[in-house]
């Protein structure tokens, strides 16, 4: 297993990753199609290997992609994002859709506290589930995170319903920080999640 930092060659196989990935919670949201979601994703998600610079790898085993991972810290190097304009969204995937959509990816977006290096997603290809893809990822990334200047923890959030991901996260050394509940009715509609759990990871003064 190869992991390194994402290339522009790799847009569609990531994009097609993070939508299977999280199939359920965006047909929860929508009811956009697996191309359609694959489609929004790409029109929506301005993602480079310029933007971030940093911070942004993918495992390869047998010339595949079998997983990603994307950091978020300060002093990162990011472009805006390019996004299709609102219009052309709606007329592609009707005004609910897009709306339902674009509010639920600003309810996750998650705003740094500092000192922190903040997982914003990760996704293995079900392919290659079992062989220890997820846990490589987030090594790499505690390696990575060690050699930033700003950060002391790595840190992400996960669905309390979710006890697979929150299980390996523990082994792996992160922490639960915080537990907390939706509290605006709408991103509990849009998420069809109530509880998520904060976890953190100390990355300060390790070799």
């Amino acid at each position: 297993m190869e992991i390194r930092p994402f290339q522009n060659k790799d847009k569609k196989e990531v994009i097609s990753l993070i939508a299977h990935g999280f199939q359920s919670k965006f047909q929860q949201m929508t009811d956009l199609s697996m191309e359609e979601i694959e489609h929004i994703l790409e029109d929506t998600w301005g993602i480079s290997e310029h933007s971030p610079k940093t911070g942004h790898f993918v495992a390869i085993i047998d010339d595949r992609i079998a997983g990603t991972i994307l950091l978020k810290y300060e002093d990162q190097e990011r472009e805006p994002e390019k996004s299709s304009p609102f219009s052309v969204l709606c007329k592609k995937y009707k005004l609910t859709n897009t709306i339902k959509y674009l509010i639920a990816m600003g309810i996750l977006d998650h705003k740094l506290l500092p000192k922190e290096c903040y997982i914003e997603h990760i996704a293995v290809n079900k392919e290659f589930r079992g062989l220890g893809v997820g846990s490589k990822l987030i090594e790499y990334s505690i390696v990575f995170a060690q050699t930033l200047p700003h950060v002391d923890h790595l840190s992400l959030n996960v669905a309390a319903t979710n006890q697979g991901a929150f299980a390996l996260y523990k082994r792996l050394g992160f922490q639960e920080n915080n537990k907390y509940f939706q509290k605006s009715l709408l991103s509990y509609a849009l998420t069809h999640e109530r509880e998520w759990i904060y976890m953190t990871k100390s990355v300060c003064c390790q070799v």
